[in-house]
């Protein structure tokens, strides 16, 4: 991570933005869950976003101005069966962002996480058929059941939704906004 931070500081002279976006995910029941599946997605999702934030913070700081966003997950406020580590990755980062923006707002720097409702991507495509399989429904049926579950408009958002949430915090317009988890969920 501190090497792709460094590069990004040598192309471009600076870090004005931090959007972590990244998520794994595997499906299964706590005491079936493999102990190294559970270590992959924590990382993924923790460490990573620990490391990223980090190594962008010295640039800001030097710069006294940035905004750090973390793409968290609304399964950071909202549990879900068979995703724990998922679960647990998410409300930690949300936690972390927190942490950042409490110690860094002097600085000029803002920290922010987006919490996304279900969103069109290939890691809701891809459990899917596996939730179906473990409840013995449809896809369909799993769709309804796991993902939309209780959400008002009853429909996958896209993922221009949450881009326009990260630009809004990105831009000076946000400069006041630190230390939020804000929900793009359409409704729950």
């Amino acid at each position: 991570m501190k090497t792709a931070v460094e590069q990004v500081i040598t192309d471009r002279g600076t870090v004005d933005v931090l959007v972590y976006n990244a998520g794994v995910q595997f499906i299964s029941p706590v005491e079936e869950f493999p102990e190294e599946k559970w270590d992959f997605v924590v990382g993924v999702i923790l460490k990573g976003t620990f490391l990223t934030t980090k190594h962008v913070l010295p640039a800001m700081k030097k710069q006294r101005k940035g905004r750090i966003i973390t793409i968290s997950s609304g399964h950071g406020r909202r549990l879900d069966a068979y995703k724990s580590a998922y679960c647990a990755a998410k409300y930690g980062q949300i936690s972390f962002t927190n942490v950042v923006a409490m110690e860094n707002a002097q600085y000029g720097i803002t920290a922010n996480s987006i919490l996304p409702g279900p969103t069109r991507t290939s890691l809701i495509e891809k459990q899917l058929p596996k939730l179906a399989e473990q409840d013995g429904t449809s896809i369909e049926e799993a769709l309804k059941h796991h993902i939309l579950g209780k959400q008002w408009i009853q429909r996958l958002l896209e993922p221009s939704e949450i881009a326009a949430t990260a630009l809004f915090l990105a831009s000076d317009g946000a400069a006041a906004i630190t230390g939020e988890a804000i929900g793009v969920t359409g409704g729950e």
